[in-house]
């Protein structure tokens, strides 16, 4: 289990945070960014779904009690997820362009994940366009529709609030999600973030010599 204390923010590393709905456009972003910005890692939040013999899954009311409720954050395996990002952020040959990327409908609403982003994103959608684009994907042995309705829509609401609550408790605009509409130029997007990248990149390395330097 990763201890709490073992991932901080990284004084190198400029790690971004993409989440979202499913079907929001979050992976096509990150792999856009992770294709302009050579050097750069992505993690996959989907990656580390827990089994469906998990015996921690809350199941979806309504659906017979054989439904895993695949919204919340215990449907993830975060410790395993936060131990690769540790072992990315202390990597001793640090590349051209350090830059994380973390993506995935529960990254910011992780304490532990959240701590550790420099920008954090939201692509946002309403609940017509949502299911538009969710009704043709194939999720299982349940029925999409009703699952939507009872579990999709509402858990993604509640974090929705969650992160709009987080923005309010702020104290530093860099520590705000931005949040964007998933019908938004995705190519002009990319090109803000990694401006935005390489910013916060430059400041982390101009701190991190000061520090070296009086050291």
């Amino acid at each position: 289990m990763v201890e709490d204390d073992m991932i901080r923010r990284s004084d190198e590393w400029c790690v971004l945070g993409i989440t979202g709905i499913g079907r929001s456009g979050k992976s096509t972003l990150a792999k856009k960014l992770q294709a302009k910005i050579p050097g750069s890692y992505v993690i996959h939040q989907d990656d580390y779904f827990h089994p469906l013999d998990y015996e921690g899954h809350e199941y979806v009311t309504g659906l017979g009690g054989s439904v895993a409720n695949w919204e919340i954050i215990s449907s993830i395996d975060f410790d395993s997820l936060l131990s690769d990002v540790r072992s990315i952020l202390n990597r001793y040959d640090s590349p051209e362009n350090p830059v994380l990327i973390i993506e995935g409908h529960l990254v910011l609403n992780e304490p532990r994940l959240n701590s550790i982003v420099d920008k954090r994103i939201c692509l946002t959608m309403d609940k017509e366009e949502c299911w538009e684009r969710r009704k043709h994907v194939d999720y299982g042995n349940h029925d999409s529709k009703r699952y939507f309705n009872l579990c999709g829509w509402p858990e993604y609401q509640k974090r929705l609030s969650e992160m709009k609550q987080m923005n309010d408790r702020a104290k530093h605009n860099n520590d705000r999600i931005k949040f964007i509409h998933y019908s938004t130029d995705f190519d002009k997007l990319v090109d803000e973030l990694i401006a935005d990248a390489m910013k916060i990149c430059e400041i982390k390395s101009k701190s991190r010599r000061k520090k070296t330097s009086i050291a």
